[in-house]
């Protein structure tokens, strides 16, 4: 038998609000990022375009966490 999550209505509002700014300003942020990376060329030697990549990973798992 599972009980469910117990929170607080402010924790559960911060969370909300937490998904939302990852959602609606993250995500939208690093795909720029990894625009401008792609833009810069050889993808193999490109550091920058491999960090966005890792980023982009970390907001997918952090939006889901959220959710």
């Amino acid at each position: 038998m599972s009980l469910g999550l117990l929170a607080t209505r402010a924790s559960f509002e911060r969370k909300q609000q937490d998904l939302k700014r990852v959602i609606d300003v993250e995500i939208p942020e690093n795909s720029r990022e990894i625009g401008v990376a792609m833009a810069k060329g050889d993808l193999r030697e490109n550091a920058e375009y491999k960090a966005a990549l890792e980023k982009q990973e970390m907001l997918k798992v952090t939006a889901s966490r959220l959710k």
